[in-house]
């Protein structure tokens, strides 16, 4: 990376630590560009050169937040895959918890702006929940190829499941008052099983309800 590209990578990164100082101190009016600006210590210009407009520093503070996701977890390798489905639900839990303060306002600001077209334009979670997919996907489909579930049980449908209701829970979270937790942090293992079990069953229920009409 040339000299030039890492500056602009430094400014970046200041202008979005400086996006999420002001949305913790302020709330989403916290995030006017004059006063991401001047936060950043930048010129707004600046940011809307190398980032855009609120909607896209909106966008990158939920990008920034996906990603201390620890998703990639090659530890996890050693497992049986439906151990290491568990265990890497618990560990998002357990990260979620972890940075509380930074990721509830951020979680918070998606919410209130969802439903917008800008906003929708920007996908902010769609690499969050295709990394999901493929991620729990594989690894259902090793469990169910282990004999973990009937043959019939659709890997794909499982991890769509899982993830739509891993984002309702954590959304209910970051809405909910502020010294409630994800969950008990000496039950995240048992609230991961609760999530996937969740998941199955919703899975379950589809495919009774297509067998039915289809009979």
């Amino acid at each position: 990376m040339g000299l030039r590209e890492s500056q602009k990578d430094r400014r970046r990164a200041r202008i979005v630590a400086a996006a999420g100082e002001l949305l913790r101190e302020r709330g989403i009016e916290g995030l006017a560009i004059r006063e991401v600006a001047e936060r950043a210590e930048v010129a707004p210009a600046t940011i809307y050169n190398l980032i855009g407009g609120q909607n896209r520093v909106a966008a990158a503070l939920v990008t920034a937040a996906i990603d201390a996701i620890p998703f990639a977890r090659p530890d996890l390798a050693c497992m049986e895959p439906l151990d290491r489905v568990i265990a890497h639900l618990a560990s998002v839990f357990e990260s979620f918890e972890a940075r509380a303060p930074e990721v509830r306002p951020v979680i918070r600001l998606y919410l209130a702006r969802r439903g917008t077209p800008d906003w929708d334009a920007e996908r902010p979670l769609a690499p969050l929940f295709e990394l999901g997919l493929a991620t729990y996907g594989g690894w259902i489909a090793e469990a169910r190829a282990a004999g973990a579930f009937a043959p019939e049980v659709p890997a794909d449908a499982v991890a769509a499941a899982l993830m739509s209701t891993l984002k309702a829970h954590v959304d209910a979270w970051a809405l909910a008052s502020e010294g409630a937790g994800l969950v008990a942090a000496s039950a995240v293992r048992a609230g991961a099983i609760v999530l996937l079990s969740g998941a199955l069953g919703l899975v379950r229920a589809r495919l009774t309800a297509m067998a039915g009409g289809a009979a």
